[in-house]
């Protein structure tokens, strides 16, 4: 991993005074979204102590650049100025939020590589089609689209953490499930790409086709898709005839190798956490990878 590939980190420990315990926790909610919508920040940690000192609140977020700090700082200011509907509302909810914190400190920070979240929130998502065509698309195109009522059964499979699953219209699939970085995810891109190539592990019916085809096949099926910010989305047809888009020519060769393992063993949800500056799918991201064969039944 190189070091611009090295995820960062924000620790922030903040005092909060007993009798702002609960009006803290209230308003951090509507922070947390902003900060992720404004500026790609994700909370990945967050608690309070049961001994010691029992004020002191402790955040961890994942930061896609050292800068955005500053820019945080600036935009949540008392006094600003803010331009746009988005700036307001990030400004009125931070300086809400600083209210009721006494004093914080911060702290940058860089991931180990047994970090086991150093993935984060995937950029894009690659579509495998029901004839195994690869596509892709930038997860911040979904919210751009009608948020989703939830039928019971999904809320079901939402609150338990279910990665996909098969419903009588349309094939769900839990983006917000996934852990994008495991511990047993240790193999390296070279030995991946051994398997890759390996006769006995795949099966050349099975190997993903990034060419050929104008348009995404969903099928008679709709794809429902639970975002990691909380929001899910239908898409039909039409709609992923607008929203998905061919993987481009120079990264073809590399998707197609790191796809045929998902494909052949008819994985439905996964993700790509090696830094994408070595195996290049879109352009330097991070992706979740939904592959709709895997519901297709045998022949």
């Amino acid at each position: 991993m190189t070091q611009s590939a090295v995820p960062k980190y924000l620790l922030a420990e903040l005092d909060v005074s007993d009798q702002n315990h609960a009006k803290f926790i209230e308003a951090m909610p509507e922070l947390i979204e902003l900060m992720t919508t404004k500026f790609q920040w994700e909370l990945v940690y967050a608690s309070y102590p049961i001994t010691g000192r029992l004020n002191r609140f402790v955040h961890i977020w994942k930061i896609g650049s050292e800068q955005t700090v500053l820019s945080v700082m600036l935009d949540g200011a008392v006094g600003v100025q803010p331009k746009g509907d988005l700036a307001r509302e990030f400004n009125e909810a931070y300086t809400h939020v600083q209210k009721y914190i006494g004093r914080t400190s911060h702290a940058l920070m860089a991931a180990l590589p047994h970090d086991p979240t150093r993935a984060g929130n995937q950029t894009e998502t690659v579509i495998i089609d029901r004839s195994a065509r690869a596509w892709i698309f930038n997860n911040s195109k979904l919210k751009k689209m009608p948020v989703l009522k939830l039928t019971p059964a999904l809320e079901f499979y939402l609150a338990n953490g279910v990665t996909s699953a098969e419903l009588d219209d349309a094939l769900f699939f839990n983006l917000a499930a996934l852990k994008p970085v495991s511990v047993f995810q240790q193999k390296s891109f070279a030995q991946l790409q051994d398997f890759a190539r390996e006769p006995m592990h795949i099966d050349l019916r099975h190997r993903v086709s990034t060419g050929g085809g104008s348009k995404p096949d969903v099928g008679r099926k709709k794809l429902l898709l639970a975002a990691p910010w909380g929001r899910t989305y239908e898409i039909t047809q039409t709609e992923a005839e607008q929203l998905f888009e061919p993987i481009p020519n120079e990264a073809r060769s590399a998707t197609e190798t790191r796809l045929t393992p998902f494909r052949a063993a008819h994985v439905p949800l996964a993700s790509i956490p090696t830094p994408m500056d070595q195996t290049p799918i879109g352009e330097g991201c991070l992706c979740s990878v939904v592959n709709l064969t895997s519901f297709e039944r045998p022949t």
